[in-house]
């Protein structure tokens, strides 16, 4: 049962983290326990919550993301995926413009996120036959990486460029572009 704006004493702000906190343990809890029907429910509940919070300009990118994986485990439609997905992503992207942190976790860590929030939409995207929106996602996707792995050569002036996913990532874009006949 998520908290109500009176149990946060009225605090807007207070009360969208504090659900999103419960939200995120929750997911965890009901995927690991495998109680999907319990599980919807509370999506539904807190996509109540992330409305809200939208219409008073309280939103963070790890409420759409914990929503987008509530969304996977329940089979929630598609496009319900991708719409949540899609927030992630411009949330996380504004996020990360508007960091001013300098530290290099703080630089690197958005590029992977958002680079796994393509990936995942450019999946969706090719599972409903849409291969050209996929190619460009898995291509923006890898873009997001080399970002990342720019990053670090700037940093730290080394010749590893191995990040785990890559291999598999630039597979899935080679795959679709073959499925064009590119």
């Amino acid at each position: 049962m998520a908290y109500s704006l009176e149990e946060c004493g009225g605090d807007v702000e207070h009360w969208f983290h504090s659900n999103l906190d419960r939200f995120e343990g929750v997911v965890g809890e009901l995927t690991e326990s495998g109680d999907l029907k319990t599980l919807k429910a509370e999506l539904n509940e807190f996509e109540q919550i992330l409305q809200e919070a939208a219409r008073q300009s309280i939103e963070h990118s790890r409420g759409w993301r914990a929503a987008a994986e509530a969304a996977k485990w329940t089979g929630a439609s598609p496009a319900k995926r991708l719409a949540y997905l899609a927030r992630r992503y411009e949330l996380r992207l504004k996020e990360h413009q508007e960091s001013s942190f300098p530290g290099l976790e703080c630089r690197l860590h958005p590029h992977f996120q958002l680079a796994e929030c393509l990936h995942e939409m450019a999946q969706l995207h090719e599972a409903d036959g849409d291969l050209k929106m996929a190619a460009d996602l898995y291509q923006r996707a890898l873009q997001h990486m080399e970002d990342a792995l720019n990053i670090c050569d700037a940093d730290f002036n080394r010749e590893d460029r191995s990040v785990p996913r890559r291999p598999q990532w630039r597979a899935s874009l080679e795959r679709v572009k073959k499925l064009m006949g590119q």
